[in-house]
C-alpha cells in the first residue's frame, strides 16, 4: 500500500493517502460538489483498491472529460441560463414508456397488442408450452 501511495501521489494529486493500518486506507479528497471543500474518508483497502481501478483505463483507450457546462455537477443549474441567453426552447420532456409494446407502437406505428384479423384487442394469458423440434432427416446418400 505504500509503494501505491507514492504512485497515486506521483499521478492522481486528487488524493492524499493520510494513513494505511490495520487493513483500513484513510484518505483527503476534494468534493468538487462541495465547493472544493476537502474531506477524509476510510476505507477498507479492497475497497480502496476497487475504486482507485475504476479510474484506470485499459491499454489504448483514452480518457474523454466533460467540463464546464457538460460536469455533473453543474449541467442541470447550467442548462436552463444557457438555454434562456441562446433563446433556444425547451427540449420536448422524455416520455416514460411502460413496457415494450408502448415503445414497439411507437417505433413502428403498430399495435403489437390488436390482432391483425379483426382488430380486436388481444390479451396475454401465458406462454404455450414449446414442443420438441423435429430431428432433422439425415441427407440420402444414392452410390449408383
Amino acid at each position: 500500500m505504500h509503494f501505491l501511495s507514492g504512485r497515486l501521489m506521483q499521478n492522481y494529486s486528487g488524493v492524499d493517502i493520510l494513513a494505511c493500518e490495520n487493513d483500513r486506507v484513510r484518505f483527503r479528497w476534494k468534493d468538487y460538489r462541495a465547493d472544493n471543500k476537502s474531506k477524509v474518508m476510510t476505507l477498507e483497502v479492497d475497497e480502496f483498491i476497487r475504486r482507485f481501478l475504476l479510474h484506470v483505463l485499459p491499454k489504448g483507450f483514452r480518457r474523454i472529460r466533460h467540463f464546464g457546462f457538460l460536469a455533473n455537477a453543474c449541467r442541470t443549474a447550467k442548462l436552463p441560463v444557457i438555454r434562456a441567453a441562446l433563446q433556444a426552447p425547451e427540449p420536448a420532456p422524455t416520455i416514460e414508456l411502460a413496457n415494450y409494446r408502448e415503445r414497439y407502437a411507437i417505433l413502428t406505428g403498430h399495435r403489437i397488442d390488436l390482432c391483425p384479423v379483426c382488430g380486436g384487442c388481444m390479451v396475454e394469458i401465458g406462454l404455450s408450452p414449446s414442443s420438441p423440434s423435429p430431428r432433422p432427416t439425415p441427407p440420402h446418400c444414392d452410390t449408383s
